[in-house]
């Protein structure tokens, strides 16, 4: 069989449908057999395409598809709708005429035991344009094919324009072969339907069918035949018998949750399934969770998910598989960091210290004034992060003031608060700030002249160096 293909590709079909279009192509090539050879080495089926909008293209020839799977391949990948383009039938019936339906292409115009079709699909009322621009109406541009004697069919898709349903009718010499589908979705399921007319078989239905009695035969394409059993029997159309109870309108077991088992001369038994209990008709959950099978950890959550089975979920600030849970706690490596003023930043650190992080979590992180105050480091209010399966350290630094006094060891607290959701909290730490600085006390001279008349002698003591934060006595 050879088969001409003319496809619409202007802008009022959406690419969804188009991807239906080439469904419908490859479905009806790979019925045909189009590419593959005889037992003499024959080509069975070919197939051309040709697109048209504003203008026609020659997308296969017939020689070409001729290449097994090529076809196919150029019918999914072909363009798609074309933006703003209208439909100029005329176009490509043109190039049909001139460039595919020729000898030198594969048209097999000798052979006639080979069947020849003409098929052009569109969704829409031909445009016109001018004589000179190549405008033929389309019932002109069908005489070619027509006196090749092809069997031409045209498909209108979605048409409510009583005029665009004529000029279907128009491009077709037999009306059955013009057929207006109301969808490109209803096309794709007219392939056998196509089949049927392209290539017609002889019924088997009340000729040569093996159906039974009680069963209705109905013929399908390619001379495939299908029994079905009338109502009120069972079997698969070439044996019918009258059903059983069970599976038929007398069956009141439970549809999801029992078995029913015939046991003869209409009697029958339900039975609830694995899982469930009951009578048979009326069938309960068989829960796990709440009874005495439930074993998951006080801390986690029970969920039947499906009969006899059940799954335990740690809850959240909890970790474990269920069964096992281990409070998550967020705490400081060590409870008390030692920093030398000149060290000019603390580094405190946050690990989980029990329990695994499996949603991410944040925490606030807070400095406390103690001893140590907004003079001495630069108080922060930090949230840090821990992502899921992050277990720390996590750093944190803390800026401190280098400054010259003489002072004691002098203490602030880091503190962990506001988890973002409920956890176990360390302890705050402390944070020590020693001293680096040094001071020299002395005499504010070297030298003191007295007369003796003076009754006293005054001599000054000062910070010779330094300077101290609290009252120093010598």
């Amino acid at each position: 069989m050879d088969i001409i293909f003319v496809l619409d590709r202007s802008s009022s079909i959406p690419e969804a449908d188009y991807d239906l279009v080439r469904i419908f192509l490859t479905s009806l090539a790979e019925k045909l057999r189009v590419g593959e050879l005889n037992s003499k080495g024959e080509v069975i089926g070919q197939a051309a395409i040709v697109t048209f909008s504003e203008v026609g293209t020659r997308r296969i020839t017939l020689q070409q598809s001729r290449t097994p799977g090529r076809f196919a391949q150029i019918a999914r990948t072909m363009p798609g709708p074309e933006q703003g383009g209208r439909t100029k039938t005329h176009q490509g019936l043109a190039v049909a005429d001139k460039e595919v339906v020729i000898k030198s292409a594969g048209y097999r115009e000798d052979q006639s035991d080979v069947e020849k079709i003409f098929m052009v699909i569109t969704d829409g009322k031909q445009t016109r344009e001018s004589k000179r621009r190549g405008y033929v109406y389309v019932k002109e541009a069908m005489q070619p094919f027509f006196r090749r004697n092809m069997n031409v069919f045209a498909v209108g898709v979605g048409l409510t324009d009583e005029s665009a349903k004529r000029q279907v009718r128009d491009m077709v010499q037999v009306q059955e072969n013009a057929i207006l589908a109301k969808t490109f979705k209803e096309l794709t399921e007219t392939v056998n339907t196509f089949i049927q007319r392209f290539c017609p078989v002889p019924s088997v239905c009340g000729a040569s069918d093996d159906c039974a009695p009680q069963a209705t035969c109905a013929d399908i394409a390619g001379g495939e035949y299908q029994c079905t059993c009338n109502d009120g029997y069972v079997g698969n159309g070439k044996f019918c018998l009258i059903p059983p109870v069970c599976g038929s309108e007398r069956d009141d077991c439970n549809p999801f949750f029992a078995t029913c088992t015939d046991t003869g001369s209409g009697e029958y038994e339900c039975k609830c399934i694995t899982g469930y209990t009951g009578d048979g008709k009326t069938c309960i959950v068989d829960k796990i969770c709440g009874t005495s099978k439930d074993d998951c950890h006080r801390y986690a959550t029970c969920t039947d998910i499906e009969p006899g089975k059940y799954e335990c979920t740690c809850n959240i600030g909890y970790s474990g598989d269920g069964k096992t849970c281990i409070a998550i706690a967020i705490a400081f490596d060590t409870l008390t960091y030692d920093i030398s003023e000149e060290d000019k930043k603390a580094i405190v650190q946050i690990s989980v210290q029990s329990g695994e992080i499996t949603t991410p979590l944040t925490i606030n992180l807070n400095t406390l004034p103690g001893t140590a105050g907004e003079a001495d480091f630069t108080g922060i209010s930090r949230s840090v992060t821990f992502q899921s399966g992050q277990s720390g350290p996590i750093s944190v630094e803390i800026d401190i003031e280098d400054d010259t006094l003489i002072e004691p060891t002098e203490a602030f607290q880091v503190a962990l608060k506001d988890p973002s959701y409920p956890i176990q909290i360390g302890q705050p730490a402390t944070v020590n700030i020693l001293d680096n600085d040094e001071a020299v006390i002395g005499f504010t001279k070297d030298v003191y002249q007295i007369s003796e008349d003076a009754g006293k002698a005054i001599v000054g003591v000062s910070f010779l160096s330094g300077e101290a934060a609290f009252p120093v006595t010598v």
